[in-house]
C-alpha cells in the first residue's frame, strides 16, 4: 500500500500565519477598549479583521515570491502594518503613551521584529514549493478577491447600524480611520452646515434680569468670591466618592457649607465652560466655542452686571491663555490680572494665593484709610492646578507625552493635595480681609478623564468624568439662608450665573428654594474642538481624524445620557441607572428614545449666535501645547 505523502509545509504555515495575524488584530482591538460590544457588532468586526488579515497575508506572500528581494520587503510590509495597528490601538488619546511602553515609537519594534521575522521564515519555507510566478499570481488573485470583499464588508459595517459604525471608527483605529476617509462626511463640513441651518441673532434666551439690573434690597450687598478650580473632578471630594485624604480642607468646607451634588458643566473644557458660568448661556449662545472665537458682544457678563450694581470687580487668573482679555473675559472687571510664573507652563496655586492675598491686603489698607463707605467686592480667582503639566509633582510628571493612565492618576491626586493646602491659606486670608456678609462659590469648569473611556485629559469627549463637577456655596452674614448639607438639584454650570447675581441683588432668601426652582429635567453640553490648528493639522486629520476635529453634543434627561458626534456621525445612549460608567451603548436598542432626545437636543438652544473670530498668536499656541490642549 502506497504511503501518503505528507502535505507540504506551505499551506499549513500560511493557514497558521493567517490565524495568528487575525487573532492578533482582534485581540488588540478587543482588549484596548472599555466599551461593551454587542454580539452583532463583535461578529461584524471580527469578520472584517479576518478579511483584512487574509488580504495582508496573501498580499505579502505574493510580494515574497520575488526571491530574496521580495521576501524582506514583504516581511517589512506585514510587520509595519501590524506595528501600526498596535501603535494606534494602544495609544492613549491626548498623549504619546501606549500600553506597551512609555515611548510610543518603541512599541513598533517588537511587533515589526517578531511578526516580520515570522513572515520571512514562512516565505523561506514555502519558496521551493511550485514556481514563483504561479504562486505569486495565485496569491495576488486571492489578495485581490479578499481585499474587494473586505472593502464591501467595510462599507456594509459602516452603514449597517449606528453602534457597529461607532465601534468601527472609534475603537478600531486602523481600519476605522480607513472607513472614515472612504465613507464619512468631514466633521468640519457637518459642523458648518449644522451651524448655518440654525437661526442666529440676538441672544433671545438670555435671562431678562441681565438687561434690567435689579436694585439690591440690602443697604450694602455682600462680597462675592468665585473660586474656579480648573480640571477638578467631582469625585475629588469625599462626599462625591473621593478619598478623604486627597483634599481634607476642601472636604471640611463642603461639610460646613452647602454642597451641590449633581452639577454638570456645559462644556468639557475651560473656555466655553467658563463663558457659560460668566453669562448664563450655552456655548452656542455666547459664541466662545473654541480657542479661535471670542465672546459675543450681545452677551452681558456676571462682572458687568455686578459692576453696574456698584460692585468693585477683580479677577486673578492662572489660565490666562484661555480665560483672557482677547476672548472677552475681562469685560466688567476693574482689575484683571494674569498670574504667571515663567518659564513654568502656569502659575501654581501657591503663587496665585500670594498674589490674591497681597492685593487683598493693599485693598484692606485702602479701605481703612477711606472716609467713605467701601463698595462690595466681586472677586474671581482661577486656579489651574490640577491641570497638566503637573507642576508640583516633579519633572517626570511634566513629560505629558509619555504619561500612562496610572501615572496621570497618581500625579493628579498629588496635585489635589498640593492645591488643598493653598486653598486653606486663601480661605483664611478671605476670612480676615472680608469680614462682612459674604457669598463664596467654589466650583470647577470641567472634570478630567483618567482612563474611564480609554483616554486621558478633557476637550475630547462628553462623558460624566469630564462633565460632572463639584460646587460648594458658603454664605455668611445676612446674604441668604443656606443649608449646611447637600442639595441634589440637577444643575448646570450656567445656573450659577443666576445664583450669584441674585445673591448680589439680595433676591434669594433661601438657597434650597432657589435650587428646587432651577432643578433641570434636561441638561445640555457641547464640544467644538480642533486639536491641532497648526502646520501638522493635515497629518493629524489623515492618521487620527477621531481627535483632529471634534464636534459633539450631549443631553442628559430622565436617567439617560445621549451623545451625538459628528464623527461618523454616531449616536451613543446610556442607561445611567443600569450603566453608570457609560460602557454599554444601547442606541440601536432604543431608537425611539434616541430620536426623541436628538430632537430635544436640536431644539436647544433655539438660536446660535454670530461667531466672532479671534486670531491666535504663535506664543498662545505654544502655551496651549504646554497645557495639552493642542498637539
Amino acid at each position: 500500500m502506497k504511503r501518503k505523502k505528507p502535505a507540504p509545509p506551505g499551506p499549513r504555515l500560511a493557514g497558521l500565519t493567517l490565524a495568528v495575524v487575525w487573532a492578533y488584530l482582534v485581540l488588540v482591538a478587543w482588549l484596548t477598549t472599555e466599551s461593551t460590544y454587542s454580539f452583532s457588532s463583535a461578529t461584524a468586526l471580527a469578520s472584517l479583521y479576518a478579511l483584512f488579515a487574509a488580504a495582508l497575508v496573501t498580499g505579502g506572500r505574493a510580494v515574497g515570491c520575488f526571491g530574496t528581494t521580495g521576501r524582506p520587503f514583504a516581511a517589512l510590509m506585514v510587520g509595519l502594518t501590524l506595528g501600526w495597528h498596535w501603535r494606534e490601538q494602544t495609544r492613549i488619546p491626548g498623549t504619546g503613551a501606549t500600553l506597551w511602553t512609555d515611548e510610543g515609537m518603541m512599541a513598533w519594534l517588537p511587533i515589526v521584529g517578531i511578526l516580520g521575522t515570522a513572515f520571512y521564515l514562512l516565505e523561506t519555507a514555502t519558496a521551493q514549493r511550485g514556481g514563483a510566478k504561479r504562486t505569486a499570481m495565485r496569491s495576488f488573485a486571492i489578495c485581490a478577491v479578499t481585499s474587494a470583499v473586505f472593502f464591501v464588508f467595510l462599507a456594509g459595517t459602516f452603514f449597517a447600524t449606528n453602534t457597529a459604525r461607532w465601534h468601527l471608527i472609534r475603537h478600531n483605529q486602523m481600519i476605522g480611520t480607513l472607513a472614515f476617509h472612504l465613507f464619512a462626511t468631514p466633521v468640519a463640513k457637518i459642523e458648518s452646515v449644522d451651524w448655518s441651518t440654525h437661526p442666529s441673532g440676538l441672544p433671545i434666551g438670555q435671562p431678562p434680569w441681565v438687561r434690567d439690573p435689579i436694585e439690591s434690597s440690602d443697604p450694602r450687598p455682600p462680597d462675592i468670591v468665585f473660586l474656579m478650580i480648573d480640571t477638578l473632578r467631582a469625585d475629588a471630594l469625599a462626599a462625591l466618592g473621593g478619598d478623604p485624604e486627597w483634599m481634607p480642607r476642601l472636604n471640611r468646607l463642603a461639610g460646613e457649607a452647602t454642597l451641590f451634588t449633581d452639577v454638570e458643566a456645559n462644556a468639557p473644557w475651560t473656555q466655553p465652560s467658563v463663558a457659560s458660568f460668566f453669562t448664563g448661556l450655552l456655548p452656542e449662545e455666547h459664541g466662545v466655542i473654541s480657542i479661535s472665537h471670542r465672546l459675543t458682544t450681545s452677551a452681558v457678563t456676571l462682572a458687568e452686571s455686578l459692576q453696574a450694581r456698584g460692585y468693585e470687580t477683580a479677577a486673578f487668573v492662572a489660565n490666562g491663555v484661555i480665560v483672557n482679555a482677547e476672548s472677552g473675559f475681562q469685560r466688567g472687571f476693574d482689575v484683571f490680572e494674569y498670574v504667571v510664573d515663567p518659564p513654568a507652563a502656569y502659575a501654581r496655586a501657591d503663587r496665585v494665593s500670594r498674589e490674591v492675598s497681597s492685593w487683598l491686603a493693599e485693598r484692606s489698607a485702602g479701605v481703612a484709610r477711606a472716609a467713605q463707605p467701601v463698595a462690595p467686592l466681586f472677586l474671581y480667582v482661577h486656579y489651574l492646578d490640577p491641570h497638566v503639566p503637573y507642576l508640583s509633582s516633579g519633572p517626570a510628571a511634566q513629560d505629558t507625552a509619555s504619561l500612562t493612565i496610572e501615572d496621570a492618576a497618581r500625579y493628579y491626586r498629588h496635585e489635589l493635595r498640593f492645591l488643598d493646602a493653598q486653598l486653606a491659606r486663601l480661605l483664611a486670608t478671605l476670612d480676615a480681609a472680608l469680614p462682612g456678609p459674604r457669598a463664596l462659590l467654589l466650583t470647577s469648569d470641567h472634570g478630567e478623564e483618567l482612563g474611564e473611556h480609554d483616554g486621558l485629559g478633557h476637550s475630547q469627549s462628553l462623558y460624566s468624568e469630564v462633565l460632572d463637577i463639584p460646587a460648594i456655596l458658603q454664605v455668611r452674614g445676612s446674604v441668604a439662608k443656606a443649608p449646611e448639607d447637600s442639595l441634589g438639584a440637577r444643575l448646570e454650570g450656567r445656573d450659577f450665573f443666576d445664583l450669584l447675581l441674585r445673591l448680589g441683588s439680595g433676591e434669594i432668601a433661601d438657597v434650597a428654594v432657589w435650587a428646587a426652582t432651577v432643578d433641570r429635567t434636561s441638561r445640555i453640553a457641547s464640544l467644538h474642538f480642533e486639536k491641532d490648528p497648526g502646520r501638522s493639522a493635515l497629518v493629524h486629520y489623515l492618521l487620527r481624524p477621531y481627535r483632529a476635529r471634534i464636534y459633539g453634543r450631549m443631553i442628559e434627561r430622565h436617567g439617560w445620557r445621549y451623545i451625538w458626534s459628528a464623527f461618523g456621525p454616531t449616536d451613543e445612549l446610556y442607561d445611567l441607572a443600569a450603566d453608570p460608567l457609560e460602557r454599554d451603548n444601547v442606541a440601536d436598542v432604543h431608537r425611539d428614545r434616541v430620536e426623541s432626545m436628538r430632537a430635544a437636543l436640536d431644539r436647544s438652544p433655539p438660536y446660535r449666535t454670530q461667531l466672532v473670530p479671534l486670531e491666535i498668536s504663535s506664543e498662545a499656541l505654544e502655551s496651549l501645547r504646554q497645557l495639552g490642549y493642542i498637539r
